[in-house]
């Protein structure tokens, strides 16, 4: 162990003070000729003074003391300054003349030691003889603080002794800090603030390795007195926990006894005058200091700072605890050294901001809402409650207005869960913008998912977007298909076909085994855009007559409600083929999944919201911006590709360009008439199978070889083009469903020379720069820190990370810039006002200020679909399977592994 100072080893009662040396583990030969040289004698008769004997009486003097002597420590030995653990128990020596005979000794040896040492600064050696101390640390600092001088008193290592013979007391050792002599605080000093005079204090703590924080204030006469204390001041609480008697008290976690009763500490007075003056400053402590290396655990100087607070808060709003926080920040610092605050000050941080929202959880995030609500131009914002706790609250800002304005024609919507610790159902309302990617129009939180619930949520929807979706879909859920046939009268309610498709394991596993030829023929049915009414009913109808599944109940239920969910019944709806399914949903609510977590309070939730709506901003921004600086390589020479790439953007240009070519390679005029003006063309477009490359075969010799004859399928059109209008129909109805014009059309345009889309097949949803790159930039105020202070911020980061990479392969500069960081640092220091509080600080990252009186409660613990199991549900493909696996009981009346019982044999025979 190092240690930074000398010992000192006291008894209460008497003080005798002395240097020496450490002999104690020397033997007693080499420690005779040791003393014998140390005090100048000569050989001969004075060498007999100290006989072998005596010596012996000396030495074991010695080894009742533990202490370092300051002498050797200027001596450069430095093995003498190591610490005796622990003396033998009855070696005081117990007669007089003895005593004085070896006191004599060390006296006259340490007046060689002080002469031939380079030790300097202590004036006077003076042994004491059972010189009585007092205890009173008040009295005897108040009569050195009266001094003439008014400075400190020569910084002297004492040692107090006991002269009884019983040597087994207690007895303890002491530190004193080892600091440049400017540091040291110095008693009857005035001080205007007691800021000035706490950052004195702590300058000195940090430099000699100790923590110190603030206790007790009191009135006196002269005015208040306060104390700055040494951190581990205090009894230490080290009651043991009794299993046998303390039944009723809850054990104590095990932890290590931190407080050591330790009496360093300075005292200063606020006296009636406003002057401050340091009357008290005792530097002795009764445990080791912390040495240099490991200064940087010191609590004062792991102190977690304002930028590790926004870290932890920012990193909060992507799903990253202060863990995980911690140590993305110690590799951005380049090593735990380095790191300032450590993992438990992350942790306790997340403590403080939890515990700071408590109870008021909803009453904030409403708070912050309904400013937001006041404040902000075009947002929407509602909330009901229940008996004063929150059930529901839906929210819609301007960018989002602006994008269900212009991609709002149709709208899929999927509650998700595990978002928040109340368990609140997440409902986001998604769209395809005009790069082809998800977009938010709003979104809403529901304590239940009944039909009243969503009624409410989808009536706030239609109040801030003043419109009905021209197509809504869904899944399956009976509440949502009510409360849009109140809400939404006008719109199509669509059902998510992938929902129902996988269910058809279940439902059909255990009736017959040519399951997979179903299914191919099933999925040729359900998912073909391309055909019409009574195509679809004759081949469904066929579908179960083969396989003789007429009675089976789910496709009953399924084909009741074949308007909701087949193509077929979809082609003349505007926008019909966008989405088909439920998946952007489920994408979406995957990507809230991934940055919230089921723990979190509505603050964190809505925090992280915000920053997914400022991501998914601007990504369309850069979208908007790839459009704007980069162009695709056109593939043919028709000049309509060329005005397709100037309108549209990227992605639906891509899907155009693909039309475009494949109207010259895959689809020819075959026959066209003209009635009234009008031509009526039929076309003929040859597809590839699904085979698209060669496969092995036997030829009649036997041997292999590649078949190149990949088969090819051919279907028949109907184009109806009016020349004067440049007016074309199709009927395969694809600019219906997508809103770009068919490779047919593209085909009969390519014979007429059209050079141009005409502006009436031109949708203004697929058009470049749709939104403005103003409003996309746009941010949520995740706090009261105003968009002014981040970007200085910010911008301050970026200068600092450029002059640092500079300089990084220039030692003297880099050297040069990290002096100039420091001075300005400690200017900033002295010119600064008091820091924050973290109340103040832990508000501004909320955006609201806590109030103690509550005005909407948090919401009741809510029980829903998604909630109460820890498990992930699983699928109904997932319990067919596993249904597969499992060995049929064999029924106890016919005997067969089946999927019946004696009970129900008669019912299941009879029906067949």
């Amino acid at each position: 162990m190092e240690v930074l100072a000398a010992p000192v080893v006291r008894r209460p009662s008497s003080a005798v003070t002395y240097f020496s040396l450490d002999l104690a583990l020397l033997p007693d030969s080499e420690a005779f000729e040791l003393i014998w040289s140390l005090t100048g004698e000569d050989e001969g008769e004075e060498r007999s003074r100290l006989s072998p004997s005596r010596f012996q009486l000396f030495h074991t003097f010695l080894r009742n003391f533990q202490y370092l002597s300051a002498i050797m420590n200027n001596m450069s030995q430095s093995n003498y300054n190591r610490t005796i653990a622990s003396s033998p128990k009855g070696s005081i020596l117990s007669e007089e003349p003895k005593q004085k005979s070896a006191l004599d000794v060390i006296n006259q040896a340490k007046s060689n030691i002080i002469r031939n040492s380079d030790f300097h600064g202590i004036e006077s050696i003076n042994v004491l003889h059972e010189s009585e101390c007092s205890d009173d640390d008040d009295e005897r600092n108040q009569n050195e603080s009266n001094s003439e001088d008014g400075s400190n008193p020569p910084r002297n290592t004492e040692t107090t002794i006991n002269s009884h013979e019983d040597s087994s007391s207690s007895r303890e050792t002491f530190w004193i800090p080892e600091v440049p002599n400017e540091m040291i605080p110095v008693k009857n000093s005035k001080f205007k603030t007691e800021a000035e005079i706490e950052k004195m204090y702590k300058t000195y703590a940090e430099e000699g390795g100790f923590d110190v924080r603030k206790t007790t204030t009191r009135k006196s006469k002269q005015g208040i007195v306060k104390y700055i204390v040494c951190n581990r001041q205090g009894k230490p609480n080290a009651r043991p926990y009794d299993s046998s008697t303390d039944k009723k008290r809850k054990e104590r976690r095990k932890s290590s006894m931190f407080r050591r009763e330790c009496t360093a500490c300075i005292k200063y007075r606020i006296c009636n005058d406003s002057t401050i003056e340091l009357y008290v400053f005792n530097e002795e402590h009764n445990h080791a200091l912390v040495n240099k290396a490991n200064r940087n655990l010191l609590m004062q100087n792991r102190q977690i700072n304002l930028y590790d607070m926004h870290f932890i808060n920012n990193m909060a709003t992507t799903n990253v605890g202060p863990v995980k926080a911690f140590r993305l920040m110690t590799s951005i610092r380049g090593g735990y050294e380095l790191g300032g605050a450590n993992e438990n000050d992350y942790k306790n941080f997340n403590r403080d901001m939890n515990s700071h929202i408590k109870g008021s959880d909803a009453h904030l995030v409403i708070t912050k809402l309904e400013n937001r609500f006041e404040h902000v131009e075009n947002f929407s914002f509602e909330h009901s409650s229940t008996k004063d706790h929150l059930d529901g609250m839906f929210w819609a800002d301007e960018t989002a207005k602006m994008n269900y304005k212009e991609f709002g024609d149709v709208v899929s919507f999927d509650a998700t869960f595990r978002t928040n610790k109340y368990r609140m159902v997440f409902v986001p309302f998604t769209g395809v913008d005009n790069h082809r990617r998800c977009v938010s129009f709003g979104a809403g939180l529901l304590c239940h998912e009944d039909e009243e619930s969503y009624v409410w949520l989808l009536q706030r929807f239609l109040n801030a977007f003043g419109k009905q979706p021209t197509l809504v879909l869904t899944d399956q859920d009976g509440a949502m298909k009510n409360a849009i046939a109140k809400v939404f009268p006008m719109s199509k309610h669509r059902l998510c076909m992938w929902h129902i498709t996988q269910k058809l394991p279940v439902k059909v596993a255990s009736d017959f085994a040519n399951y997979e030829t179903f299914k191919q023929r099933f999925s040729d049915i359900v998912w073909d855009s391309s055909i019409d009414i009574e195509e679809f009913e004759e081949r469904w109808g066929a579908l179960f007559k083969d396989y003789k599944m007429t009675d089976n109940n789910w496709f009953k239920d399924m084909y009741k409600i074949r308007e909701r969910w087949i193509p077929a019944y979809f082609k003349h709806i505007p926008m019909s083929g966008l989405m088909r399914t439920t998946s952007r949903s489920e994408s979406q609510n995957s990507t809230f999944n991934q940055a919230t977590h089921f723990g979190s309070p509505l603050v964190y939730f809505m925090m992280s919201y915000e920053m997914l709506m400022e991501r998914q901003r601007h990504k369309q921004n850069v979208n908007d911006h790839k459009d704007r600086v980069t162009t695709v390589r056109t593939e043919t020479d028709l000049h309509i590709e060329e005005h397709a790439r100037e309108i549209y953007t990227r992605e639906v240009f891509l899907k155009v360009q693909k039309e475009i070519k494949l109207s010259i390679y895959a689809c020819f005029p075959i026959n066209s008439i003209i009635e009234e003006g009008v031509e009526i063309s039929t076309l003929v477009e040859t597809n590839k199978s699904k085979r698209s490359a060669p496969v092995e075969i036997l030829n009649e010799d036997g041997e292999k070889e590649l078949d190149w004859n990949i088969p090819r399928t051919t279907s028949t059109y109907t184009v109806t083009f009016n020349k004067d209008v440049n007016s074309a129909e199709c009927d395969c109805f694809y600019f219906q469903h997508y809103g770009t014009l068919c490779r047919h059309v593209f085909c009969i345009f390519r014979k007429h020379n059209v050079t141009r889309i005409p502006s009436k097949y031109i949708l203004r949803r697929w058009l470049k720069d749709l939104i403005p790159t103003e409003q996309l930039k746009k941010k949520f105020a995740r706090g009261d820190w105003t968009d002014e202070t981040n970007v200085a911020a910010n911008d301050m980061f970026r200068i600092l990370y450029e002059c640092i990479s500079k300089v990084n392969n220039d030692p003297i500069k880099l050297e040069e810039l990290h002096n100039q960081m420091k001075e300005m640092k400690k200017n900033l220091d002295e010119e600064c006002n008091e820091p924050m509080s973290k109340v103040d600080v832990l508000n501004k990252f909320l955006g609201v200020t806590t109030e103690q009186v509550v005005k909407i409660k948090n919401p009741i613990l809510a029980k829903t679909k998604g909630s109460g199991t820890h498990s992930r549900i699983k699928s109904a493909k997932e319990k067919a399977q596993i249904q597969a696996t499992k060995v049929q009981r064999r029924c106890g009346k016919c005997h067969q592994a089946a999927p019946h019982n004696a009970r129900t044999c008669n019912q299941v025979y009879s029906k067949k």
